[in-house]
């Protein structure tokens, strides 16, 4: 990837386009290792992604050698990188989601203790339990999760964007003005 991504990105560099990615913390269940030289961050693979994958192939080679991993990071967002707080199904949720992921659920199983642990989070936002979350959800198919939801939202009229994405939304219609 980093040699198609480096070609790439060289090319689109004044172009207008975004880079939506997860924060995709160390120490849980990922679905894709990340090629990780660079241990400094220490608890996230995504901030790693951006940094030394993406930001390394959009800022010239002087400049790249006299930032620190921090500042890379800090200009992800002038460049189009956007990052999430953890991964997408738990920033949807954070977004005020929580009462349609627990219909969402509903809707896909019987499992009591599930619907329980999603009554619970929808109840109390606070307690939610990222690694059983995003488990339960894994377990159900995230594709059918988020069919589920989708169609929620559209029977209900509900309009909801995690802030990275809206930040991303609103980088991408500036460029475009």
């Amino acid at each position: 990837m980093g040699l198609m991504f480096s070609c790439w990105a060289r090319r689109v560099s004044t172009s207008r386009f975004v880079v939506l990615t997860d924060y995709d913390p160390k120490g849980q269940p990922v679905s894709q290792e990340d090629a990780d030289p660079d241990a400094e961050t220490g608890e996230s693979y995504g901030k790693n992604r951006v940094v030394n994958q993406m930001m390394r192939r959009l800022i010239d080679d002087k400049e790249w050698d006299e930032l620190s991993f921090d500042k890379g990071l800090e200009k992800a967002e002038d460049n189009g990188i956007f990052l999430n707080e953890y991964t997408f199904e738990i920033d949807l949720f954070n977004a005020g989601t929580e009462d349609e992921f627990a219909e969402a659920i509903k809707g896909l199983t019987d499992n009591k203790k599930m619907h329980e642990r999603f009554d619970k989070f929808a109840k109390d936002p606070k307690t939610l339990d990222p690694k059983n979350f995003l488990k339960d959800i894994d377990s159900l198919g995230k594709g059918r999760v988020a069919q589920r939801l989708a169609s929620l939202f559209l029977a209900q009229d509900i309009d909801v964007c995690p802030p990275y994405i809206k930040a991303a939304l609103d980088y991408l219609k500036a460029k475009l003005a």
